[in-house]
Order: structure tokens, then sequence, then C-alpha cells
């Protein structure tokens, strides 16, 4: 048991902590808290009157040091205590991005065996780094999966792929730099920094001589996520 809890503890230690700003006040029709104001605003506040002070070279109290404020001539005058002026701003997480094309087809007749490779790209614009990611629909992306054929059964077809990014929104050549990164079909993604960037994930797959007829599709989606 106590080996058990030793463990548990360690295991608390390795947790990453955030720490959440204090979020924006609720403005015009929408509400408190982050994400919740897809507009920018200005808003004033407040006000201040002193009213008549007189100073008081032998006193210095208060925040408004040796202003006397309502003085009935006691020895206990009243000094000035300052309101606060306070300045406040709140900078949204944002992202704005993508995709250059979302739907990729081919056709063959079958009598012919080669690879084909193709490019799913893309921009991202944040104020925050990102891991730009394909997520999986219902199936893995590993694979472009058999879905039925003239007169029976096939067999899926495996995926390779690899990812990069860049600065700026202009794509590079598949064949210029930066160099292609291998990745995971578990984990198809870039870290990409805050500002403007492209990206381009590469996938491939191979028909054989004679493949089977039928259709074959992968569904997927694209997803940036603010990384700790």
């Amino acid at each position: 048991m106590r080996n058990l809890i030793v463990l548990t503890i360690a295991l608390l230690l390795v947790i990453p902590m955030t720490v959440q700003a204090d979020e924006p006040p609720a403005h015009g029709n929408y509400h408190a808290g982050w994400g919740m104001n897809p507009n920018n605003w200005n808003a004033v506040s407040g006000s201040y009157n002193s009213g008549l002070a007189l100073y008081d070279p032998d006193g210095g109290q208060g925040s408004g040091g040796n202003w006397v404020v309502g003085y009935d001539g006691s020895f206990d005058p009243e000094y000035i205590q300052y309101a606060e002026i306070t300045l406040d701003l709140w900078v949204e997480l944002y992202m704005v991005q993508t995709y250059r094309y979302t739907s990729y087809q081919w056709h063959r007749i079958g009598n012919n065996a080669e690879d084909i490779c193709f490019i799913i790209e893309g921009t991202l614009e944040s104020n925050e780094r990102l891991q730009c990611s394909l997520t999986p629909g219902s199936q893995p992306m590993s694979h472009l999966w058999f879905v039925e054929g003239a007169f029976g059964g096939g067999s899926d077809i495996p995926l390779t792929w690899e990812a990069r990014w860049g600065d700026g929104h202009d794509f590079p050549d598949p064949d210029d730099p930066p160099a292609w990164q291998p990745k995971d079909y578990t984990n198809v993604s870039v870290i990409i920094p805050k500002c403007d960037h492209w990206f381009q994930f590469r996938g491939c797959f191979h028909i054989d001589y004679h493949i089977d007829d039928g259709h074959y599709s992968l569904t997927m989606a694209g997803c940036p996520g603010p990384t700790l």
C-alpha cells in the first residue's frame, strides 16, 4: 500500500499546470469569459471628484499626500484617498485555418501498377503556437479502406504519411526544402509557432497490377489545437 501511495504522488508531480488568466467581462450582447466575444471593443467607466482640497505642508497621509478635504477644525484632518485608475487589456486566443483542397479523387482502370501521392496543404494564422493535425473519422488513417466491389471483396490499401511546415502563405514545390518528416498514421501533425505559416501533409499509397475493382475510401478532418 505504501508503494502505491508513493507512485500516485510521483505521477501527480509531473502533470503540467496551466494558469487561466482573468476572463474578460460581458460586453454588449456577449457573455463574460474567454472565447465569448468575437469583436474588438473599448469601454470606460467610473469617475472621481476630490471635492475642495487644501494643502497641508505639515501633513502627508494617504495616497493623496498633503491634501486635506472636509477639514472641520479638529486635530484629525481627513486627507485625500485617490481612486484607483485601472487599465485592463484582454487579448483572445484566435486562429484562421485554410485548406487548399478538401476532396481528392482518382479513377483507374486497374491495368497498371503505380504509386500515387497527394498533398493536403493549407495555412494557419494564430497568436499562439498550435499543433495542426489530421484527425481520423470512423476509421484509422492507416489505409484507404475497401468499401465495395462490383462482384466481390477487396483488400484495404496501406497509406504512408509525411508532414512539414514553413513561414508565410506560399507553398513550396514538393521536392524543395524544407525536408519532409515521416509520420505515424496515429500522429499526422506538426507543431507550428504563432503568426502566419503554411503546412503540408503528404500521403502515398501503391496500386498493385490488377488490383481488385471497387471503391476505396478514407474520411479525415483537420484540427489545430493549442499546445502546452
